[in-house]
């Protein structure tokens, strides 16, 4: 039962978080927010913390048997995933305005198609990284279940984000999708 119930709530955070990433909800908090909508996203990257932080700790408390464990040698293995992940994530990050990613300084132009660095190889390789991220430490049968959960929603946000980019950049996005992998980084088949 405990097991349904973290599925349960790794998905409410989920369904949460795309709900406020949707376009139909950042118009409408626009509409109501008016000029003090620069702070949407602070407030988004926020409330994503402080409700996925608990979750996190809860997941924890749920059993204590290792099923995943990255016993020596495998710690090798361990630290070159984390690192590999820290690097793409940060890597991706340069091409952005940090200050501006976290919410705390508001972008003051559209954001064009981001197709260089990390973007080359993968359309959402900060969700790369933190699938490869989530899926380096050991793990419980609950942090088994939770990395799941949270896989199958980066997957799921990034189908999702991916609506959203094409109705805003419409064909340049469209083109992007053509020539990059959503994820994984693999070689296109020829058609």
């Amino acid at each position: 039962m405990q097991y349904l119930l973290l599925v349960f709530l790794w998905a409410a955070w989920g369904a949460l978080h795309s709900l406020m990433a949707s376009r139909t909800f950042t118009r409408w908090s626009e509409s109501i927010l008016g000029h003090n909508y620069r702070y949407y996203r602070l407030v988004y990257n926020a409330v994503a913390i402080a409700t996925f932080v608990p979750l996190l700790a809860y997941s924890g408390t749920i059993d204590t048997r290792l099923i995943i464990s990255f016993s020596p040698p495998w710690n090798l293995v361990q630290y070159a995933l984390i690192a590999l992940s820290l690097a793409i994530f940060l890597w991706s990050l340069r091409r952005f305005d940090g200050l501006g990613f976290l919410g705390i300084r508001q972008a003051t132009a559209p954001t064009a198609v981001v197709t260089d660095g990390p973007y080359r190889f993968s359309r959402h390789p900060m969700y790369l990284a933190a699938i490869i991220l989530i899926w380096s430490f050991d793990a419980t049968l609950a942090g088994i279940i939770t990395n799941i959960v949270l896989t199958i929603y980066i997957i799921i946000g990034s189908i999702l984000e991916e609506r959203k980019l094409v109705a805003e950049s419409g064909d340049a996005y469209r083109e992007y999708q053509e020539q990059v992998p959503m994820l994984l980084p693999l070689p296109r088949l020829p058609k």
